[in-house]
């Protein structure tokens, strides 16, 4: 299922594709941390490499498989774990939260 979403995120945002989109923002859980096999690994390539902020479990966060891409690279200003006692009872994941600064384009 991953790679069916993978397959259908690279079409709809025309990644992969020469030359590639100037501005783009994949974010979500991907739940996937499989080195080298991983949909993360992939869009790691096409779009550079996410920062990684450790988001789940809720407890103790210890992994990190919450992403925010963003191209252009430098556009993504921040990104951190928003840590509430309402976050911690909304998720078993704690939310990432991402400062985007996009520019218009004509």
């Amino acid at each position: 299922m991953r790679r069916f979403a993978l397959a259908f995120l690279c079409v709809w945002f025309g990644l992969g594709v020469s030359p590639p989109p100037a501005q783009a923002v994949v974010l979500g859980d991907f739940n996937d941390w499989l080195p080298g096999r991983s949909v993360v690994h992939v869009l790691d390539e096409m779009l550079g490499r996410a920062p990684r902020v450790r988001s789940f479990p809720v407890g103790r966060p210890l992994l990190s498989l919450d992403r925010i891409w963003v191209r252009p690279l430098d556009a993504l200003r921040r990104i951190f774990v928003h840590r509430t006692a309402a976050a911690r009872a909304a998720s078993d994941h704690l939310p990432v939260v991402g400062e985007i600064e996009l520019t218009m384009t004509a």
